[in-house]
């Protein structure tokens, strides 16, 4: 069963995060992962206290965790 990482941030350097994000998608090949969707989140109602998210998915729980 596909297993997912949600990930909530607010980055402090934007330019960093676009450095990271470029390079990060290889980290995920050898556990199978990939990103889902990234990047800036729309508030539809109330506030949240991060402004980006990433999902990312793996083919099972362990691949996750590794």
């Amino acid at each position: 069963m596909s297993a997912y990482v949600i990930v909530d941030l607010t980055p402090k350097d934007a330019g960093k995060l676009q450095e990271y994000g470029a390079l990060a998608a290889e980290t995920l090949k050898p556990f199978g992962g990939e990103f889902l969707t990234k990047g800036l989140i729309e508030v539809l109602h109330g506030t949240a206290p991060f402004l980006n998210k990433a999902i990312l998915v793996f083919p099972d729980r362990e691949k996750a965790a590794a």
